[in-house]
């Protein structure tokens, strides 16, 4: 994956919060910038260390994209979306849809908890996003 300076200087800045135990952190950068490929990088990272990921969208639209581009750079993802063709809950790296979360949600911390947790699209909160927040919080 090859990033461009500024994402590599992104990753770099999350990667210290991470270290100085900033569990929660938020990236913003234009539309377009490539957060997506700053995500994919973090996430190679995660499953290098054998961590489960969730990459948490706010639409199928948003989950059938990240899924491609996951798959294109070699990271195989399962979809957490109600009836996905991808669904497969024993892959490390889910893709979810933060509306196929709310019923799940509490079941799949239980069982499989993520070591990792990317939210796409911040600017749109949930309930359900709010609760892993605080779950990651907590954990």
């Amino acid at each position: 994956m090859e990033l461009r300076p500024y994402q590599n200087d992104q990753l770099h800045l999350l990667r210290q919060g991470i270290a100085a135990k900033q569990y929660v952190q938020m990236l913003m950068s234009p539309t377009g910038s490539g957060k997506t490929e700053v995500a994919k990088a973090i996430i190679a990272g995660s499953q290098a260390k054998g961590r489960r990921a969730w990459f948490v969208v706010d639409s199928v639209n948003l989950l059938d994209q990240a899924l491609s581009r996951f798959h294109q750079s070699g990271l195989y993802a399962g979809a957490i979306q109600a009836d996905h063709p991808c669904t497969d809950y024993g892959k490390p790296i889910q893709i979810c849809t933060v509306q196929s979360l709310r019923p799940r949600l509490q079941h799949l911390l239980a069982a499989q908890p993520p070591d990792l947790v990317l939210i796409d699209e911040a600017h749109i909160l949930h309930k359900p996003h709010l609760e892993l927040i605080d779950w990651c919080r907590a954990n």
